[in-house]
């Protein structure tokens, strides 16, 4: 049954990333062509740091400065979780790898903007469903995105939280995930 549920979810994801996919590829095609498709490397490189990395239209606006945490943050997260499923496929890598200092200070920086994050997401959902800014509603697609940015934060730490509960010694460089193992200290290490 949970082979059949599975293959359902996997092929309603499919199809809707085909269909978005398809869209876009539309869109593609209406554009207009340029005379200097990979001409002006330089300024597009300065757009794709300025727009993209530094958010310059959205830090313009001083009421979006949660918006800059919840991006820079993720940035800062996706290093982590691909981290985290490359481990998993070959447990021999590891930001370890790279010396134990980097290691350490990584996994604190993550630990804490895992923190800093979700924190970010709830203050959004709350501006967004109390506060309700003009302009600003709570669409489907914010609140996904939101939701799973937040699972991902929250996963972060039990995971940790229960491999230092396995371990016995949570490290004082991740000190969130480290209170999140004490809080979960009453279960037992097999269960962990």
């Amino acid at each position: 049954m949970r082979q059949i549920i599975f293959g359902a979810l996997l092929l309603a994801a499919l199809g809707s990333f085909s269909w978005t996919l398809s869209r876009l590829v539309r869109f593609l095609w209406r554009g207009r062509p340029t005379t200097t498709p990979f001409g002006e490397k330089p300024a597009r490189a300065g757009d794709v740091l300025s727009f993209f990395f530094m958010q310059r239209t959205v830090a313009r606006e001083a009421a979006s400065w949660h918006h800059l945490l919840i991006f820079w943050g993720f940035l800062i997260l996706t290093v982590g979780t691909a981290e985290m499923i490359l481990n998993g496929l070959m447990p021999r890598f590891s930001f370890a790898l790279l010396g134990t200092g980097f290691d350490h200070g990584f996994k604190a920086v993550l630990d804490v903007t895992n923190a800093v994050v979700l924190a970010v997401i709830l203050f959004a959902y709350f501006r967004r469903i109390v506060l309700r800014p003009p302009l600003i509603p709570l669409s489907g697609d914010a609140a996904l995105i939101l939701g799973m940015i937040a699972t991902l934060c929250v996963t972060h730490f039990i995971m940790h939280g229960a491999e230092f509960i396995v371990a016995q010694d949570p490290p004082t460089w991740m000190p969130v995930s480290a209170m999140v193992g004490a809080w979960l200290g009453s279960l037992a290490g097999a269960t962990a």
